[in-house]
């Protein structure tokens, strides 16, 4: 009766049809699993024969059906819970919560490296409130994924203040302050068309680089690396080995370094201490989306702004925005990872699919000369004053040598390198032909055998410049 007793059981816990018909507590074994006579204390203790318990699932059936349902009772221990840590509140919150540094030592006042602070960037105060938004989370995420401290994600602000275009005199550029030597180590491009040191994604990712470069350099300390990001890792090094010789520590508090980097680390940390209360220091930090806000999209070609902007329903000025470190009308020749707003790489990568390579990049770019008008650049390129004033969003006619305007490039004739003919249109003159190709009207008579009008179509000798 009781092998009975025990099939029933298991087919009462083991088939869902029957499960309908009792009244089950749940049972949550322990790590270990407990055998079924401690589960079932109220119950007497079952023997099974491994043989007795190999039933066909018709026998299953009849025996449960003979059978009254049983109710089951079980008694659990207590188990020992702990609350689930609370979801962050915001951005910033989620970012103190990962922070892992040490602090401050009590010889540095936050308050007085918070006035430091001020000092060096009086507009920091209105920088940490306006800038950085659309970066953070980027930033902060790709930190996250590294496994390296949060900290680093504030370093922007004391390295620039968040100032995408910022140059300093030494001719460090961008939010990360990278130097050109520094750049070319870590493989950003600086060209005519993109300086990628401003441009938040790549260098980003070079300065974090660099910064775990650092870190391993320095045995994982990294205050040391942070330190010798400011100032270079041979001084750093330099300062450490002569602590050794001294018989002296030689952690960053230790060393004997120059004064900008002195107050550098402590200037990130007391920022962290104003982002871990920023009631103390009356400061509201500023709303970071904790969501992607901009796609990343992979280009391999230069395309028009204009038009990444026609897909996008924005305008260039916001793709500048986004993308701070081009400088033209168009991305890089050589392909780029450009942002964008979120939700529009798709229709773009479609429309792009659409449409030939050869027309993705309709702009090129003239370099105003001495001697040029607007009129007559206009001519040259196939274009009204009005539409080249437009394209440039210039507010009067005025232009200055050496300034770059974007211009259309289909019909686009290019200044001769020698001698060369041109066709005169309708509403030519002589000073005009003279201005678009940079020679005087004296040499464009002395050059061609010219009656007292020019004719519409007749070919004018460009002489050599």
């Amino acid at each position: 009766m009781k092998s009975f007793l025990l099939l029933a059981l298991l087919g009462l816990i083991g088939c869902a049809p029957v499960a309908e018909q009792i009244t089950t507590a749940p049972i949550t074994p322990e790590p270990d699993e407990a055998p079924l006579s401690d589960l079932l204390s109220d119950l007497d203790t079952l023997i099974v024969d491994p043989l007795e318990a190999e039933q066909t699932p018709a026998d299953l059936e009849n025996i449960v059906q003979a059978l009254t349902p049983l109710e089951i009772k079980v008694d659990l221990p207590a188990l020992e819970t702990s609350p689930l840590p609370e979801p962050p509140k915001d951005f910033w919150d989620r970012l103190r919560n990962d922070f892992e540094l040490a602090r401050l030592p009590e010889g540095y006042a936050v308050d007085k490296q918070w006035r430091s602070l001020q000092k060096n960037n009086p507009a920091l105060l209105s920088d940490f409130l306006s800038r950085g938004q659309l970066w953070l989370n980027h930033i902060a995420s790709e930190i996250d994924r590294r496994g390296i401290p949060a900290e680093l994600t504030l370093l922007p602000y004391v390295e620039s203040g968040f100032r995408l275009t910022a140059r300093s005199h030494r001719g460090a550029a961008g939010p990360w302050q990278i130097m050109p030597g520094t750049a070319q180590f870590l493989g950003l491009s600086r060209t005519r068309t993109c300086d990628q040191r401003l441009d938040v994604l790549a260098s980003t990712d070079a300065a974090l680089n660099y910064l775990e470069y650092l870190a391993g350099e320095f045995n994982g300390d990294w205050f040391l690396a942070i330190a010798a990001y400011n100032s270079g890792p041979g001084r750093v090094a330099n300062a450490i080995k002569a602590n050794k010789k001294a018989g002296k520590p030689t952690d960053f508090w230790s060393l004997r370094l120059p004064r900008e980097t002195r107050q550098y680390v402590p200037r990130l940390l007391a920022l962290s201490e104003i982002v871990r209360d920023p009631e103390r220091f009356d400061i509201t930090l500023p709303a970071v989306p904790m969501v992607p806000v901009f796609d990343q999209l992979s280009l391999e070609a230069a395309v028009d702004l204009q038009l990444l902007a026609d897909w996008s329903d924005t305008s260039v000025d916001d793709l500048r925005t986004l993308n701070p470190c081009l400088r033209r009308f168009h991305t890089p020749v050589d392909g780029s990872v450009v942002a964008v707003p979120v939700g529009t790489s798709e229709r773009i990568l479609a429309e792009l699919a659409d449409l030939p390579r050869s027309e993705w990049a309709q702009m090129r770019e003239y370099t105003v000369k001495s001697g040029d008008t607007l009129g007559g650049i206009a001519l040259r390129f196939d274009m009204t004053v009005a539409e080249l004033k437009e394209l440039n969003k210039l507010k009067s006619n005025l232009i200055r040598i050496n300034q770059v305007l974007a211009v259309t490039s289909g019909n686009a004739q290019d200044i001769p390198e020698g001698g060369n003919l041109h066709s005169v249109r309708a509403g030519e003159s002589l000073s005009v032909i003279a201005q678009r190709y940079g020679v005087s009207v004296r040499s464009l008579r002395e050059a061609n055998d010219l009656g007292r009008y020019l004719q519409i179509g007749e070919q004018l000798v460009i002489p050599g410049r």
